[in-house]
């Protein structure tokens, strides 16, 4: 009989070695860990930040955004994340992900959306300016209207709003100021003489 289980035992230890050995970690997850547990300032963690999240790109490969997708899903904090996809500083050797930091930054305003309260309000104020300007730069003027349109009517609706106005840098300011926000036009034929 112990011939038996030392021949199973080392079938066993054969086979996960085959498959693979220890078991992975979750995708993000020692990423998340790093930045629930360092509470410096952005400047001061960024570098060591952004080395864990372009080692997790490069770990999960072709299934990079795939998984960062489904990871941050509809945790608010995580969409914060976008950052890492196009700030120069935090890229490494990786090519931007313009795109996909857009993507995320829409989900980022749609569940603000859903959030009540005024500080919800100015967060959403500060997220619409900046994706106005990140949608701009990237060609999709229609876009960046629709976000310039929501930013001035949350400020129209509650003038404390104001503050919430993001600090822009000058060329940050002249792309906003560029965007045109179309008057919607009627569809109905106006009233008067045939």
């Amino acid at each position: 009989m112990n011939a038996r289980v030392t021949a199973l035992v080392t079938l066993f230890l054969i086979g996960t070695a085959l498959v693979g050995g220890e078991p992975t970690t979750a995708p993000f997850s020692e990423f998340e860990k790093a930045i629930k547990s360092d509470k410096r300032e952005w400047r001061v963690v960024r570098p060591r930040l952004s080395k864990m999240f372009n080692a997790e790109r490069k770990r999960l490969g072709k299934d990079f955004e795939k998984e960062l997708l489904k990871f941050i899903d509809a945790d608010i904090e995580r969409h914060g994340w976008w950052v890492f996809l196009v700030d120069p500083e935090c890229l490494g050797t990786n090519p931007p992900q313009p795109y996909l930091a857009l993507l995320i930054m829409e989900q980022r305003i749609a569940l603000y959306e859903k959030r009540q309260g005024l500080d919800n309000q100015a967060t959403l104020v500060g997220e619409s300016v900046m994706t106005a300007i990140f949608s701009k730069r990237l060609g999709f003027d229609h876009l960046a209207a629709v976000h310039k349109a929501r930013a001035r009517r949350l400020v129209a609706q509650n003038r404390i709003l104001e503050g919430a106005w993001p600090i822009l840098d000058k060329k940050s300011r002249k792309v906003y100021e560029s965007i045109k926000i179309k008057e919607p036009t009627s569809r109905t034929k106006p009233s008067g003489k045939k």
